[in-house]
């Protein structure tokens, strides 16, 4: 048997029925698994783009569009963003942060 190359599909297809099989999970096909990855990935925090490569979608518009309920916590994140761009230390072109204007000294992150 020779090892490290592609695996025809019907091989594959076969095998993943009889894991299936074994593991008592009836109506299992590999669309569902692919679905499951991904939102896995997703629920627990992956990054929407490294999924939609590993996926081999073209962007993440694809990703959004099917997974998006499964990405968490778009507000927090957006706040804990917002706040960390607040925070972020400036050139000597911009203007101060708002911790500056705050009479804060400004964090390094």
């Amino acid at each position: 048997m020779k090892k490290g190359g592609p695996i025809r599909g019907d091989v594959a297809y076969k095998r993943f029925l009889a894991a299936a099989g074994r593991a008592e999970i009836s109506g299992a096909n590999f669309h569902g698994l692919r679905h499951s990855y991904a939102s896995l990935m997703l629920d627990a925090g992956a990054v929407p783009l490294a999924v939609a490569e590993l996926l081999g979608h073209a962007n993440t518009d694809t990703t959004h569009k099917f997974y998006a309920h499964f990405i968490r916590d778009h507000e927090g994140l957006k706040a804990d963003v917002d706040k960390w761009l607040d925070l972020a230390p400036r050139n000597r072109h911009d203007g101060p942060s708002q911790a500056n204007v705050d009479g804060e000294q400004e964090k390094s992150i």
